[in-house]
């Protein structure tokens, strides 16, 4: 582990991604909300027209849910939208952070330098995006059910 008595000295991989991943879990918790919205409001239009919701706007949609549905289904789908931004944010944050350090130590890059922060993020979006992924799908399945089709995350994964 890394001696935390020098403020320099790099953290721990494992560290990297845990706070990466704690901060896009809060992120996530706050805004589930909004993206509920963002979701419904994109599936609408897929629904048959008798069906359709009809949202005005976002702030239509957030309204309308909370007044017809209960506040509590705001948060529907908010443990896998916060497992997705947890992941998600782990693989960014953590990896990009990681990327950069070992480019800096094996191959000498300048850590500020443009190409090392490119390939570092680059390297990072493919590992977040693939963490991610899965859960992005539960999320959305869940976000955009009518009623109670699943009993949860897992159900929703099977």
């Amino acid at each position: 582990m890394a001696d935390r008595a020098d403020p320099t000295a790099p953290l721990p991989f494992t560290q990297k991604l845990a706070i990466g991943s704690f901060s896009g879990s809060i992120g996530a918790l706050v805004g589930t909300p909004a993206e509920l919205a963002l979701v419904r409001m994109g599936a609408d239009s897929q629904r048959p027209l008798d069906t359709r919701r009809n949202y005005k706007h976002a702030i239509d949609c957030i309204v309308r849910v909370a007044k017809e549905e209960g506040v509590t289904t705001l948060w529907r789908g908010a443990i896998p939208t916060v497992a997705r931004a947890a992941a998600m944010n782990a693989g960014l944050l953590g990896v990009t952070s990681e990327s950069k350090e070992q480019m800096v130590k094996i191959w000498g890059m300048d850590p500020r330098a443009l190409d090392t922060i490119f390939l570092a993020s680059f390297h990072a979006s493919f590992w977040a995006n693939a963490a991610a992924m899965p859960f992005d799908v539960v999320k959305s399945r869940i976000q955009t059910m009518a009623g109670s089709e699943y009993s949860g995350m897992v159900d929703c994964a099977r």
